[in-house]
């Protein structure tokens, strides 16, 4: 991830979907500067427990980041097949994020 110096990470949040880039337009207006999707799978239980377990292992740890969750996952669309992790970043200007390269977020995801 290659974000300005003076840009840090300050929020995330980990979701499931059938369409990550459209999900994405939800979360830009809670503030989410990009969704990453981070695993797919044909068997959307399988991404379901995925979320589940992540969420979970999250919520236990102590992150120098706040994790956004309220829930312990599972809701959602049933049908998703898709599992993403949504970044809010602390910026103070506009200028600070037109200097975030945002093509390194991208990688491949996993299949599970």
């Amino acid at each position: 991830m290659n974000l300005s110096k003076s840009t840090c990470l300050a929020s995330f949040y980990i979701g499931k979907a059938e369409d990550v880039d459209e999900r994405q337009l939800k979360h830009q207006g809670e503030g989410y500067f990009h969704s990453v999707e981070i695993a797919h799978s044909d068997d959307a239980n399988v991404i379901d427990e995925a979320e589940r377990y992540l969420i979970d292992r999250f919520k236990k740890e102590e992150m120098p980041v706040f994790f956004d969750n309220i829930n312990d996952g599972g809701g959602g669309n049933p049908k998703a097949d898709n599992l993403y992790v949504s970044l809010r970043l602390c910026i103070k200007t506009i200028d600070e994020l037109e200097d975030t390269d945002e093509e390194n977020f991208m990688f491949n995801s996993i299949e599970l």
